[in-house]
């Protein structure tokens, strides 16, 4: 039985907080203390007027950023957590308490003792992560639901005897953390997209500096679906993906951060950035909305060779930005955009990358802002470098001031549109070993 006085404690605490990222960070740092658990996160639900809301990670703590990454913007249906706060459960069956929560503390073991039909959807990033007991709990405002509280620790059976007043608590909680709904509410939601699609700051990788900027509309429904990332597969090489999916708002930054995700887990898998492509493209052919695709580059590098093996899936082609002023573009045949036709074969291309070179990838809203009819475009970031003193520190600043440049060249500066550049070089300290010249190969990637 809980404690009605550590109910009535935290129910005068939460009501005391005066904003909306006080409110759930207590909630949810609360529950991980009260439950000694690994994780704790807070989703409150975001709607677009579409059938299927989405669940976006306002508060948490105790997470890894690749897992409060891919945790940060998920859609309802496709997990645990949001068919718990849609009340889509069926009681009768024992991870399901007679409130309708999801506690279970043998998750491994879920699959083999349930049928799918039982579980139902799941995206398995817990399993992943190495969690073994999983408790999910609606957050009600006066019985309906507007969100989710979300623990997970390593240890199996690890809920028992905490369940009950972590129930009451979030039966109670959505009704104070509805009062900050609105503004707050929309703030804490826009960074829980950004968190799902961008890093916090450009990672630090081996043998590469990077810098990024992106800039996009206040609002969630004016939203786009850019994003980027920058993972490591094996030692030495590190793989760059832009991307950006077509549409607007929480349907679009949904979507994006699941094609982050997908692209990101089959880079630490592929033989090179098309082998990427081909097994990312089947996979978004079934994931996303048929009218739906996403463009994407693709750029693996090995910093001590100076090599880069390049693929484009209908996105603007990047540059070398060189020393001398120079501007090159890396010209090769792009093929179509991902999940618009499944098994669509990519291409990639071999490129020198110099160590005094900057690799500056964009998506379309740098290079479609335009005057008067006239486009941005590749003439336009030229015109930036041109400008600059190439001998640049901080590659985040020439990112700002490629993004800041197509902002003010468009004729529309209330435009919604998403802007995102990445650049990267070699850092002054690797030496380029590799002899290979300017452009080495275009080569077919064998699917696999």
């Amino acid at each position: 039985m809980h404690s009605a006085t550590e109910l009535t404690k935290v129910i005068e605490r939460l009501s005391a907080f005066v904003t909306f990222a006080e409110a759930v960070d207590f909630l949810a740092g609360w529950a991980r203390s009260y439950a000694l658990c690994d994780v704790a996160l807070v989703r409150m639900m975001a709607e677009d007027g579409s059938a299927d809301p989405w669940i976006p990670a306002c508060g948490h703590t105790g997470a890894s950023p690749g897992f409060r990454r891919d945790e940060a913007f998920v859609a309802a249906r496709e997990c645990m957590c949001g068919r718990v706060m849609l009340r889509a459960v069926n009681v009768e069956l024992p991870f399901f308490t007679d409130r309708g929560s999801f506690v279970w503390g043998r998750v491994s073991s879920l699959g083999s003792r349930f049928s799918p039909e039982q579980i139902g959807p799941i995206r398995g990033r817990c399993v992943d992560e190495g969690f073994e007991s999983l408790a999910i709990f609606a957050i009600l405002d006066q019985g309906r639901p507007v969100g989710v509280l979300h623990l997970a620790d390593r240890h199996p059976d690890h809920f028992q005897g905490s369940v009950d007043l972590i129930e009451e608590v979030c039966s109670q909680a959505g009704t104070i953390l509805m009062r900050h709904h609105s503004v707050e509410f929309q703030r804490s939601l826009m960074e829980a997209i950004q968190a799902a699609l961008l890093p916090v700051q450009p990672p630090r990788v081996g043998g590469l500096d990077i810098g990024a900027c992106f800039t996009s509309a206040a609002e969630a429904s004016q939203m786009g679906g850019d994003f980027y990332d920058v993972v490591e597969p094996r030692l030495g090489e590190v793989m760059v993906i832009v991307g950006d999916y077509s549409g607007r708002g929480l349907e679009a930054a949904g979507m994006a951060a699941r094609a982050r995700h997908t692209l990101s887990s089959f880079a630490l898998q592929a033989k090179g950035p098309a082998d990427l492509f081909n097994r990312a493209n089947d996979r978004l052919a079934t994931l996303l909305p048929h009218d739906r695709f996403v463009s994407a580059v693709a750029c693996l590098i090995t910093p001590a060779l100076g090599h880069m093996q390049l693929a484009l899936a209908g996105h603007p082609a990047p540059l070398f930005l060189r020393d001398s002023g120079d501007v090159d573009e890396l010209s090769m045949a792009t093929r179509p955009p991902l999940g618009a036709f499944a098994g669509t074969l990519y291409t990639e291309a071999s490129f020198r990358l110099n160590r005094t070179d900057v690799l500056l990838l964009y998506t379309d809203g740098i290079s479609e802002a335009r005057r008067c009819g006239e486009f941005f475009g590749v003439e336009g970031i030229a015109r930036v470098w041109a400008n600059r003193n190439r001998r640049i520190g901080d590659l985040s600043v020439l990112a700002r001031d490629v993004c800041a440049a197509a902002n003010t060249f468009h004729d529309k500066p209330d435009s919604p549109d998403d802007r995102l550049v990445l650049a990267a070089r070699i850092t002054p300290a690797m030496v380029s070993l590799s002899p290979d010249p300017e452009r080495v190969n275009v080569t077919m990637a064998a699917r696999s």
